[in-house]
């Protein structure tokens, strides 16, 4: 979960794991599509707030859908972001907000917080 608070970018989509039977391999499903677009402004503010993070759930053909609970140190965080900037150039323009990490729990569960 501390991984999608810092990236940069964060496609989605949906990804299915075919059974054994048919070769076990990865399925992605619906379209997609690219275009060049400025997408500075949304990235250069780390970490992303809860909001912004979306809630994952898993399905398996066996289960009922279960929903995933993210687990997560402010810390872990906040050094990711500051060792990022100073050693990648994908990183090294990016402000990191102090209001978005005060949001995050020192070592817990994120909430997601919707209005």
């Amino acid at each position: 979960m501390e991984q999608m608070l810092i990236t940069r970018v964060a496609p989605v989509m949906s990804v299915m794991r075919l059974p054994e039977y048919h070769g076990g391999h990865w399925r992605f499903k619906g379209h997609v599509v690219c275009f060049p677009q400025d997408i500075q402004p949304v990235v250069s503010v780390l970490p992303r707030i809860s909001v912004d993070v979306l809630e994952l759930r898993s399905q398996q053909s066996t289960n009922a859908e279960a929903v995933h609970e993210f687990h997560v140190r402010r810390q872990r965080v906040h050094g990711a972001l500051l060792w990022l900037r100073e050693h990648t150039r994908y990183y090294g323009d990016i402000s990191i907000s102090v209001e978005n990490l005060e949001q995050l729990p020192d070592d817990g569960p994120l909430q997601l917080q919707l209005d």
